[in-house]
């Protein structure tokens, strides 16, 4: 269940904001609506429509910039992969609560522009891999974990052997 405003995207905030107007203000009707429109979506809590309406009375449709997430740490990750092997529909909003982190963690990482970046990247990340044991145990590991999601879902779920 989304816990502060922060955690949700702009399409959330929006929803929330319009189905506590539809229910005339009442935030535990809104709650109970928004989950009968929204049942692949995490719980929204009463308190979380009043904070809604609350914020963009107060300080208007603005959201001050955020910054990046920093890259998710490799035990954080492998979690991640735990959840998702367990669940391959899981959502990563999912995820992120579940283990208390923000969802932003999971879902970006710093882009790759050219071709060039990308080798360079893998190189640098094959030659840590080589020089530290314990990131070789966790890698192979954590690739073992992937392949294995993707075989049990008969090729599905592809892209969590790759990200």
């Amino acid at each position: 269940m989304p816990s502060t405003i922060d955690s949700l995207s702009a399409r959330e905030v929006a929803d929330i904001h319009y189905i506590y107007g539809f229910c005339d203000g009442n935030a535990r009707a809104a709650s109970r609506e928004y989950h009968q429109r929204f049942p692949t979506r995490p719980a929204v809590d009463y308190r979380v429509f009043l904070a809604v309406h609350r914020e963009l009375s107060e300080n208007g449709l603005h959201r001050p910039h955020r910054e990046r997430a920093s890259t998710v740490p490799v035990d954080v990750d492998e979690q991640v992969l735990r959840l998702v092997y367990q669940d391959p529909t899981i959502s990563t909003r999912r995820i992120a609560l579940q283990l208390g982190i923000n969802h932003v963690q999971i879902v970006y990482s710093t882009p790759i522009s050219t071709r060039e970046e990308l080798l360079q990247k893998v190189m640098a990340a094959a030659s840590q891999i080589k020089e530290n044991r314990t990131v070789l145990k966790k890698t192979v590991r954590s690739v073992a974990l992937r392949s294995t999601v993707c075989m049990d879902e008969n090729g599905g779920h592809f892209e969590n052997l790759i990200n």
